[in-house]
């Protein structure tokens, strides 16, 4: 992957009990899956898609995890003030030969994290940190 070739953007919302737990931003390589946007990605998972319609498997994954100050779209979206902080998750996916696959960035409610803790235990001690400043 060069510069400039072209990428799928994926925005999506995930809910939890009704209530909007992140934002999330998926970039894939055009050369992953081809067509997809004939796809109807509504009901369906994106990991699952790519295997079964792409024929291309997830082998590992990459993630780091930040607190920042919430964008605009987090604020909107996630009923959080400028004031408190979004956890941040930079995830790089991985094809068994090394090849990048998906590029996501996930802006979490820390409020609502518990409801993921078993996602990313890795982020624990961040949004522990939230609790103890407050």
């Amino acid at each position: 992957m060069s510069p400039g070739d072209p990428l799928y953007v994926q925005v999506r919302t995930r809910m939890v009990d009704d209530q909007i737990l992140a934002n999330q931003y998926n970039f894939i390589p055009y050369e992953v899956c081809p067509g997809l946007e004939e796809v109807d990605l509504s009901r369906s998972s994106f990991q699952v898609t790519l295997e079964k319609i792409f024929h291309t498997v997830i082998a590992r994954i990459e993630e780091t995890y930040n607190l920042n100050h919430p964008e605009r779209d987090d604020r909107e979206i996630l009923s959080i003030t400028k004031d408190q902080p979004v956890l941040v998750i930079q995830r790089t996916s991985f094809s068994r030969n090394e090849f990048p696959l998906v590029f996501a960035d996930i802006h979490v409610n820390p409020a609502l994290f518990h409801y993921v803790k078993d996602l990313w235990p890795k982020a624990l001690p961040l949004v522990g940190s939230i609790k103890k400043r407050n």
